[in-house]
């Protein structure tokens, strides 16, 4: 136990308009990625690469916290999510 942070459990998603995993089975909050990320010791301005997009969520934890971010997902469909929810977060200028 290392993160104590609440959040909608991936089968109540429909209750937050998410459908019934969000927008991918394996979402997780932006926070825990933020996280993640200052426990690993990444600094402002690094580069973070995922290879594994999915819908974005490492992305938006970069963004948020002045990271930049390379971002590979094989599935189109979820590489739509991602850019959407990114585009939603920052508007069209990323």
């Amino acid at each position: 136990y290392c993160f104590d942070y609440p959040w909608a459990n991936p089968k109540r998603a429909a209750e937050h308009g998410l459908g019934r995993f969000g927008v991918h089975p394996n979402q997780k909050p932006v926070a825990v990625m933020e996280w993640v990320m200052d426990r690993a010791g990444i600094k402002r301005g690094d580069v973070v690469m995922d290879p594994y997009m999915g819908s974005g969520t490492t992305a938006i934890a970069c963004l948020r916290s002045g990271r930049k971010f390379i971002g590979i997902e094989l599935d189109p469909g979820y590489f739509e999510v991602a850019v959407s929810r990114v585009r939603l977060e920052f508007g069209k200028q990323i």
